[in-house]
């Protein structure tokens, strides 16, 4: 039992020591910073494209069922692509589900997933430099002298890195969502996510498909981190 409070210690003080870098601050701001930047892009280009609500979309959403329906007869071997986006589109017109504009707090936070491609490139900057910073530093021996083993070290390094890159998933999750409501307003925050499966269009809780996909973006995240961590600690 003391052992394992010991390491939780252990992987308490590495975590403090990771957010004390200036650094990993400074890339935690560049996060945010870069989802600001999108929200401006976003605004800028929906006022070019139309200032004004749609308020006829579902003629559109028929008009553009009937060219499907066209389509679906010239192209067959496309044809079950053309009628799950025409079931998609039925079931919008029947339940009163406006399709989701880019300007929408939803859409924006979907977009935003993009970042996740700098949160793991942050990531992978702070797994090669965290260990290899201790040796350069001279810091690795006031660890060697305390009662952990290696294995210890190195293993609270990584899992300190693992929560390191799910705090940059939350981050960005959070403050694309704030910023996205603050830019683009809180009113479809409960708008569904509609899925077509097995002949037929179900609902599903947005929070729940946008974290889906963090989820799976997740997964090279981890293998990407643990790539450069082991390259950092065999060096």
């Amino acid at each position: 039992m003391s052992n394992l409070y010991n390491f939780i210690n252990l992987v308490r003080n590495e975590n403090m020591k990771l957010y004390l870098q200036r650094s990993n601050q400074v890339m935690m701001v560049l996060l945010i910073i870069f989802v600001i930047a999108g929200a401006i892009i976003v605004t800028i280009g929906s006022k070019q494209h139309d200032e004004s609500e749609n308020l006829h979309w579902k003629t559109d959403l028929k008009e553009y069922n009937e060219h499907l329906e066209k389509l679906a007869v010239e192209h067959p071997e496309l044809k079950q692509s053309y009628m799950k986006e025409i079931a998609l589109n039925t079931y919008r017109i029947n339940h009163n589900l406006k399709p989701i504009s880019d300007d929408n707090i939803w859409s924006f936070v979907k977009d935003m997933g993009g970042g996740l491609s700098l949160a793991s490139i942050f990531t992978i900057i702070v797994a090669a430099s965290f260990l290899t910073n201790e040796f350069k530093w001279g810091t690795i021996k006031l660890l060697l002298i305390r009662p952990y083993s290696r294995t210890q070290i190195l293993l609270s390094k990584y899992l300190v890195i693992l929560i390191y890159a799910l705090v940059l998933h939350v981050l960005l999750f959070i403050s694309s969502w704030f910023i996205g409501g603050l830019f683009f307003g809180f009113e479809g925050a409960g708008q569904p996510y509609l899925k077509y499966q097995d002949g037929k269009v179900i609902e599903i809780n947005m929070i729940t498909y946008v974290l889906s996909q963090y989820g799976i973006d997740s997964i090279k995240l981890l293998m990407m981190a643990t790539f450069a961590f082991m390259i950092s600690s065999v060096l």
